[in-house]
């Protein structure tokens, strides 16, 4: 049975090897590689599209990271200042 291409998109990845296997150097053969490649593209930009929020992510935790040292930096300051006036008033 020859395949359309309202079929393809549904077949699995198995069945799209199969129809190459079976009937190489035809145009179902062609389809199926063609929507195979399709799929391969697809992956990969969605791929892309996940690394980038990946990428946002990590930026946002590298500035919290950022932040919170900030802050156990000014606290240690704080904390010295006021142990050195302690000192001097004892």
């Amino acid at each position: 049975m020859p395949l359309s291409e309202e079929k393809l998109p549904a077949m699995t990845l198995p069945e799209l090897a199969q129809a190459m296997w079976e009937k190489e150097g035809t145009l179902d053969y062609q389809m199926a590689n063609a929507e195979i490649l399709r799929r391969q593209t697809q992956a990969q930009l969605d791929a892309c599209a996940a690394q980038e929020r990946s990428s946002r992510y990590m930026l946002w935790c590298a500035i919290a990271a950022t932040v919170s040292a900030l802050a156990v930096v000014l606290a240690a300051g704080i904390a010295v200042y006021f142990l050195s006036i302690l000192t001097v008033v004892e």
